[in-house]
């Protein structure tokens, strides 16, 4: 079964089309709108089912492929998702993008992920070997994304982004980076578009709040402390 998936509202990621059994819930094969493909390498498993007979612990290979689609804007940043997740099996899946015109076999290994997975749950929680690992996502997907800036002047401040796109099937027009948040103050991000939309939905609720509270508009300081916390 062909699927075609669009995007319903801010937070449920990018449209993407799948390949899929019949009544099957999740993702064998597919691509999305930026790019980025994935697909199960059926009966390719690192060990016999003897030896890794799986559980029915952790995230589903099938659904943590629907998530790569919906949300991954690359191939590193997909990779990224996959190596931290708590697996319900082994076997490889293949991720690449249209950026790198690369495909490769990743290892979706049950028992190498459950180390450091056990510790990805907070911000402030530390795995084994000492990392942060929620911060560490965090930067990757800013690492990949593209370039943002603003420039502060005389008479006011300016805010610009990079808005290339990686696959001709988006249209450009439908694509913003650059948020308003409140009268003469916006965002502007580099990262995951699921995640800003949320930051700035959020952003905009508490400068309203903050306006009807104090009968003043939020400053910038306030927002970035509002929205950091």
């Amino acid at each position: 079964v062909v699927a075609v998936h669009r995007s319903t509202g801010e937070g449920d990621g990018g449209a993407y089309v799948t390949v899929s059994f019949p009544a099957f819930v999740g993702v064998i094969t597919g691509v999305s709108e930026g790019g980025v493909g994935v697909s199960e390498k059926v009966w390719m498993t690192y060990d016999t089912p003897s030896i890794q007979p799986g559980s029915y612990d952790g995230i589903p290979d099938v659904l943590a492929l629907r998530e790569i689609l919906a949300n991954a804007r690359g191939k590193a940043e997909a990779e990224d998702y996959l190596k931290g997740l708590n697996r319900t099996w082994s076997m490889w899946v293949g991720i690449g993008d249209y950026v790198t015109q690369s495909f490769d076999l990743v290892g979706y290994k049950q028992d190498s992920a459950v180390g450091d997975s056990a510790y990805s749950f907070s911000l402030t929680t530390f795995s084994r070997t000492g990392k942060l690992l929620q911060i560490e996502y965090a930067l990757n997907a800013v690492s990949n994304g593209r370039l943002s800036l603003g420039i502060a002047t005389r008479d006011g401040v300016v805010i610009a982004t990079d808005k290339k796109v990686s696959s001709p099937l988006i249209d450009v027009d439908n694509v913003g980076k650059i948020s308003e948040i409140d009268k003469g103050m916006g965002f502007v991000y580099s990262g995951l578009g699921p995640d800003a939309r949320v930051v700035v939905r959020d952003a905009r609720k508490k400068a309203k709040s903050y306006a009807l509270m104090y009968g003043s508009p939020k400053t910038v300081t306030e927002a970035v402390k509002s929205t950091a916390s």
